[in-house]
């Protein structure tokens, strides 16, 4: 049987734990680089952290809700005033996913919706705190090639699997193949046996009648 990737070869107890894993690295180390102080305050800023990473967690049954409420999260962090996080680049972990679960429109729509909040989170704190055009074509950057990543992804496992469909075709063609030539040879064996039969039986029948016309002499 052809993989279709080393992540489809894990169980779903393994493939869990390196979501958490992931969670876990990138939220905590978005809170051990920037803290919740320096985006502000509120425990909003904590809320908005973790509303970026966990929905990670969901991504391989629902991606298309995972990356809505990833993205939703993001334009919260918009709407309360707050910089560039390291969590937002679970913005474009959850594109990829999308890009790879789901047909092109959706992914396109979805790789549109980042690159605008993108571009707005960008505009609006650009020149503050270092953040300046080269992190914000390095963030659009990011985004096109998560969604490339997961497009590439998604035609490469399409392709593995036509050529499992065809290797198993090929498979059954070849087993009726031998069916068939099993099937002809118990006939031409048959086939066979009844000329041989009826060569013997002649041949008895020839017999018995010259046995018949000599019988008296």
């Amino acid at each position: 049987m052809v993989s279709t990737g080393s992540s489809d070869t894990l169980s779903p107890r393994h493939l869990l734990i390196l979501d958490v894993v992931v969670v876990v690295a990138v939220l905590g180390y978005g809170l051990l680089v920037q803290g919740v102080p320096a985006v502000g305050t509120s425990p909003l800023s904590l809320l908005v952290q973790a509303g970026l990473c966990l929905p990670h967690l969901l991504r391989r049954r629902f991606p298309t809700e995972t990356y809505a409420i990833t993205l939703a999260f993001g334009i919260a962090q918009l709407g309360l005033g707050m910089g560039p996080l390291v969590a937002d680049v679970m913005v474009a972990v959850s594109l990829w996913s999308l890009a790879t679960l789901r047909p092109l429109r959706v992914s396109l729509f979805g790789a549109a919706a980042a690159l605008a909040w993108l571009v707005a989170l960008g505009l609006l704190h650009l020149g503050r705190g270092g953040f300046d055009l080269g992190e914000l074509s390095t963030g659009v950057l990011l985004v096109a090639v998560a969604w490339f990543a997961g497009r590439l992804k998604r035609t490469r496992r399409a392709h593995l699997v036509s050529l499992r469909e065809r290797a198993e075709y090929l498979e059954r063609q070849r087993e009726s193949e031998l069916r068939m030539a099993s099937i002809n040879e118990r006939t031409r064996i048959a086939r066979d046996l009844h000329d041989v039969i009826s060569h013997s039986l002649s041949a008895v029948t020839l017999l018995a009648d010259g046995a018949v016309a000599s019988v008296d002499t």
